[in-house]
């Protein structure tokens, strides 16, 4: 099997995250870029990578990389795929991998002319589960299917920050409704989960089950930075 050079632009959650998946299977990332060169140099110290490059923006242009894994923020990937894919390199990108499909296209048609792959991240295609659901629909034994929900979600452990969060909202949201209706039951869930190692963004959503017919949901969109490292 062809040694494919691997490099990761970004250090965070999921930048390490590849990395020990790649460890496990044997390999490694070849070389690592970061806006801020600390990180970098930390992070290649974390997983034996031999190349930190001092200005990320020299990994598109590294004669010794084959792939380039795009990690940063989503509005950012577009600029990043661009100068990679007219550099020669394959690209895998963190989801989403374009802001809009406008983006997508243009990416698409540059690694059409370059010849070159582009990938997203996207676990999901290559679960057994979501296979045998193709399998099922493709087959006709449900008939038309008109509508598909789905629900995508990993176990997490609450962490301090989002735990506290957590409780103040579901406090205020009791304290507003209780003294009108019975509750039953409390379901609540992060919807997304922090990928920056400084900061988090999460969405949160809470449903009270009563015991009339009504019943409450409420989502929360957050950022905010534990105090401790920065």
């Amino acid at each position: 099997m062809q040694n494919i050079r691997w490099a990761v632009l970004g250090t965070g959650v999921i930048a390490n995250e590849m990395a020990v998946a790649l460890k496990k299977n044997g390999r490694n990332i070849d070389a690592v870029g970061n806006r801020t060169h600390e990180k970098a140099v930390a992070f290649a110290e974390k997983y034996g990578i031999k190349k930190v490059y001092d200005n990320y923006n020299d990994m598109f242009t590294d004669p010794d990389i084959d792939v380039i894994y795009i990690t940063t923020p989503h509005n950012t990937h577009i600029n990043f795929m661009r100068r990679a894919i007219e550099n020669g390199k394959h690209i895998l990108v963190e989801k989403s991998i374009t802001l809009n499909s406008r983006e997508l296209d243009e990416a698409i048609a540059l690694a059409d002319k370059k010849g070159v792959v582009i990938g997203e991240a996207m676990t999901i295609y290559h679960m057994p589960i979501y296979k045998k659901l193709k399998e099922i629909l493709e087959s006709g034994k449900l008939g038309k299917v008109n509508l598909i929900t789905m629900n995508f979600g990993s176990f997490k452990e609450y962490d301090t920050p989002h735990s506290l969060l957590v409780k103040l909202l579901i406090r205020d949201i009791i304290r507003r409704i209780q003294p009108f209706i019975r509750i039953k039951r409390i379901s609540h869930h992060l919807v997304s989960s922090p990928f920056f190692p400084d900061s988090y963004d999460g969405t949160f959503r809470c449903c009270i089950f009563c015991s009339s017919s009504i019943n409450v949901s409420t989502s929360l969109n957050s950022r905010y930075t534990d105090a401790n490292r920065t």
